[in-house]
């Protein structure tokens, strides 16, 4: 951070004066602050100025809102927690507001404000105009969290849709982070985060795709089993569309950047959960050559292996999975083996995944130390939620023999990832009262409750709006294309 305000000629000559000055001497935080300050001629106090940020706690966020009538902007800063109502304690932070505008969006010296109490009012004639949006905090160049109004936020969405390149690749996952990070704490919306990434259809960098995934993780689970999945489920297809086409299964090894690789393995993984049919055939069908000759190693990219193999035993049947089970008995490699057994999880046969389970209680079939991960992943998987659920609450006593405690946590947090209704809640409890050693499980009890809690609490407040968001957006897919 002090790199970007104080650029970077300036940071890196005093960095050598300072060096230079206590060479072959001891020195403390505040000798580096101080050489810092006579390098730069006095023009900041860089021992204030750092030390409200590494004496404190935290980080702060920091709420921009726009008077568009007056041309002005207030600005707030508060400490950043999760849990917003417990943020009794206030603290105040020397902040670099750095800021671009429409009329200039990127320098390599963006304007600059320093932010040093509680709430600050920005009144210049070089603020952008009321139809113009303003990104604070270019490229995370600060260490803090931003926040606007929502018409600004509708501008920066604009632009987005319009002209991605405007933002460079790292504003734009900055964009999606704050986005879904201030949706987590009630700050905002999950519909006002999810629009910020209605432009990933256009989006062909790993960097802004891999935040939006992570974000969507949540609600993809949260929908999975609603009678609207089907609405995310094509949009979904239709984002995702454009990197598949441009990367899908293709790989030159030696040729690739790393993050190329990487935005290719996103890009099919993605497209065979949401069912993309090419995707999902061309699993198949690499699997298919494999086994009419399983001497060879499936005709695809490493880095793509288990995306077939996962996406192959989900819609194969039982000789697609059997064969997968001789090749996980014969493997000598630890990371094919787990490969393989991660990938067996994904079957949608009820029955195959019920004898998955069922072997997996017998050393004959699957060893002690690979028992939960068997479970973990069954219950992972959106076919085989329920069905771990039944097979450990009707197989308690053989769950409790074979599993320890902590393996026994996680299979029971990755079932209940998914719970998110009242019934869910009420079967969770019944369980919960009539399994053995209840209190020695206490603490996995706990932290199940609350995860179905907060689950519930997220579908009450954000479902409606989240279907009507996805509703508009069918709308719009069917008036200007075929939804598929």
């Amino acid at each position: 951070m002090m790199q970007f305000f104080l650029g970077n000629t300036t940071w890196t000559n005093a960095m050598n004066y300072y060096l230079e000055k206590h060479q072959y001497s001891t020195a403390t935080t505040d000798d580096l602050w101080t050489a810092v300050s006579e390098y730069i001629g006095g023009s900041l106090d860089m021992k204030e100025i750092m030390d409200s940020w590494t004496l404190q706690p935290g980080f702060p966020s920091v709420n921009v809102s726009r008077d568009y009538a007056q041309k002005s902007i207030s600005v707030t800063q508060q400490r950043f927690l999760f849990d917003v109502e417990n943020n009794a304690t206030e603290y105040i932070y020397h902040i670099p507001l750095m800021f671009a505008t429409e009329a200039a969006p990127f320098t390599s010296t963006p304007n600059l404000v320093w932010m040093a109490n509680k709430t600050l009012t920005l009144e210049s004639t070089e603020l952008p105009a009321a139809d113009e949006w303003l990104l604070v905090n270019p490229d995370a160049a600060g260490y803090y969290r931003v926040w606007y109004d929502d018409t600004n936020y509708d501008m920066l969405v604009a632009a987005l849709s319009t002209n991605l390149s405007v933002f460079s690749v790292t504003s734009r996952s900055q964009l999606i982070n704050d986005a879904f990070t201030f949706a987590s704490t009630g700050l905002l919306s999950q519909v006002r985060a999810m629009k910020m990434t209605e432009y990933l259809n256009m989006e062909e960098e790993y960097v802004p795709w891999k935040t939006a995934l992570n974000a969507f993780y949540y609600p993809d689970r949260m929908l999975s089993r609603t009678a609207n999945y089907g609405l995310w489920q094509a949009h979904m297809l239709k984002q995702i569309d454009l990197l598949y086409s441009k990367y899908g299964w293709e790989y030159n090894p030696g040729e690739e950047e790393p993050t190329i690789t990487y935005t290719r393995q996103e890009a099919t993984k993605e497209a065979c959960h949401y069912g993309n049919k090419d995707c999902l055939g061309k699993a198949y069908d690499f699997f298919k050559s494999w086994m009419a000759n399983p001497d060879v190693n499936i005709p695809t990219d490493p880095n793509h292996r288990e995306t077939a193999y996962c996406y192959a035993l989900q819609v194969g049947d039982a000789v697609e999975w059997d064969f997968a089970w001789k090749e996980l008995q014969e493997t000598e490699w630890e990371a094919e083996r787990n490969r393989l057994y991660r990938a067996m999880a994904c079957a949608s046969h009820a029955w195959i995944l019920n004898r998955y389970l069922e072997w997996s209680m017998d050393d004959d079939y699957v060893p002690r130390d690979k028992c939960y991960y068997v479970m973990y992943y069954v219950a992972y998987n959106n076919f085989g939620r329920y069905i771990a659920w039944n097979f450990v609450r009707e197989n308690w006593g053989r769950v409790e023999n074979r599993l320890n405690q902590g393996e026994i946590k996680t299979v029971i947090k990755a079932i209940v990832a998914g719970f998110n209704t009242e019934f869910d809640y009420d079967e969770f409890k019944a369980f919960r009262d009539s399994a053995n050693n209840t209190e020695l499980y206490s603490e996995t009890w706990t932290e199940a409750e609350e995860t179905i809690e907060g689950n519930i609490e997220y579908m009450e407040e954000n479902y409606d709006e989240f279907v009507d968001w996805l509703g508009n957006l069918f709308i719009k897919k069917i008036t200007f294309g075929s939804l598929y």
